[in-house]
């Protein structure tokens, strides 16, 4: 029997006894991410290879591996699966006892394919690629605008609707076709962004990368943007570091166990404690505003006891909420607060990690939970958030890195102190 993206007590105990047969699936992917072929045989977990997942906006996976191509069938030309702009699946699966326990590890584009004697070496990078500019893909020839008063959602469907015109290639059934959207995959957009309204408008200027567009309404609505392990799109909420307490551990690691070697933890503090954001109107009539944020976290590394770091102020666009101006200010305020406080959640992530090997978890992602109890450390039981994780596609172990959350700055642990910047 085979099972997908299932986790059960049988697979659960079968890594723990470290005893676990590891197999690699791959999937070729049609324009539309059918599957028009698989590729098993001639992938072997005796080769080099591994699948890297950082906790990044926009491109999070990227992939190496060999296949074995002993007849040339995979050579990369015009109709093979290794072509530009072609895409594959990645599985890893635990083979317990009569079952294959799959998990999905990426959708990726074929980045570049090196031929040589028998075997063909492949890197790939997750569809996060065709938006930022690693593939040249998804350029605007125009100055793209989303109009104030439209939802998050809407603006973020438009994006990956768009017309990009793929020219023909043949009519191998992996080629592409034209009049086909960014992407083609029903994207996940937490239900919050279906109300959320543009405050202001966004432009991006013609010769950008439509990932310049899903960045700037992430970082304006508090989101992180990416691709799943499925291929889909997701825009979703930050998790504020007070939430990570009730987010279930994807498994428990101690320094009496196997699954816990090489441990190095890191403490570089080179993260931000305060941050001003501030409006700027040139309307005679507008009050301007203006928050600063303090981490004041006292398990932080990065607490303003232990020195001011401060970051470059950040403006933000007026908007008019109110006739009322007082309550207009005071609207601002709030909104100068808030992504002031979700600025210094971000930054405070950089450079406080411990990093450690263990043997294969399939089902391990990043910006998840863990729970770890270091005894040379006093860490009991202590959550920490993954990072960035690298699978071997060989018998190697893992590695993880990962944060303590304790060092994270929150909404209860911030201070701050507001100004009304009055015109002289």
């Amino acid at each position: 029997m085979e099972y997908f993206n299932r986790i059960t007590p049988e697979y659960i105990a079968t890594i723990e006894r470290g005893n676990g047969y590891y197999k690699i699936r791959m999937e070729l992917l049609s324009d539309d991410e059918s599957v028009v072929g698989e590729i098993s045989q001639d992938l072997s977990f005796d080769m080099q290879g591994q699948i890297t997942i950082n906790y990044e906006q926009i491109v999070r996976r990227s992939c190496s591996l060999t296949l074995i191509d002993v007849d040339g069938k995979y050579l990369p030309h015009q109709n093979s699966p290794f072509w530009i702009n072609r895409k594959f699946k990645l599985w890893v699966g635990l083979v317990v006892n009569d079952d294959i326990y799959w998990f999905s590890q990426g959708v990726y584009y074929t980045l570049s394919a090196t031929s040589s004697e028998h075997n063909l070496s492949i890197e790939g990078v997750d569809k996060g690629a065709a938006l930022d500019g690693t593939l040249k893909l998804n350029m605007t020839d125009y100055d793209y605008i989303i109009n104030r008063g439209d939802t998050v959602n809407n603006a973020v469907q438009s994006v990956l609707a768009l017309n990009m015109n793929a020219v023909p290639l043949s009519n191998n059934p992996i080629a592409y076709t034209n009049d086909k959207p960014v992407d083609s995959a029903i994207p996940i957009i937490d239900i919050e962004y279906y109300t959320q309204v543009l405050n202001n408008q966004i432009q991006v200027d013609a010769n950008n990368y439509l990932s310049e567009i899903l960045t700037s309404l992430a970082n304006g609505y508090g989101a992180e943007c990416y691709y799943d392990a499925d291929g889909h799109f997701v825009f979703s909420h930050y998790i504020e570091s007070a939430g990570y307490q009730y987010a279930p551990k994807l498994w428990e690691f101690n320094d009496l166990s196997s699954f816990f070697e090489d441990v190095n933890y890191n403490y570089t503090y080179d993260g931000e404690n305060v941050v001003t954001y501030y409006t700027n109107s040139s309307d005679a009539e507008t009050k301007n505003v203006a928050w600063t944020a303090y981490n004041t976290n006292p398990l932080s590394p990065l607490c303003v006891t232990t020195g001011i770091r401060r970051a470059p102020s950040q403006e933000m666009e007026y908007y008019k909420y109110f006739e009322d101006d007082e309550l207009n200010t005071q609207q601002m305020i709030a909104d100068c607060r808030s992504a002031a406080n979700h600025y210094l959640v971000a930054h405070s992530l950089i450079g406080m990690q411990l990093s450690f090997n263990c043997p294969i978890i399939p089902h391990i992602d990043v910006n998840k939970a863990i729970g770890i109890s270091d005894s040379r450390t006093g860490i009991d039981s202590g959550i920490f958030i993954i990072q960035s994780v690298t699978i071997p596609l060989s018998v190697d172990k893992m590695n993880i890195s990962a944060t303590n959350i304790n060092w994270l700055p929150n909404d209860m642990s911030f201070e701050g102190e507001a100004q009304i910047i009055e015109r002289s």
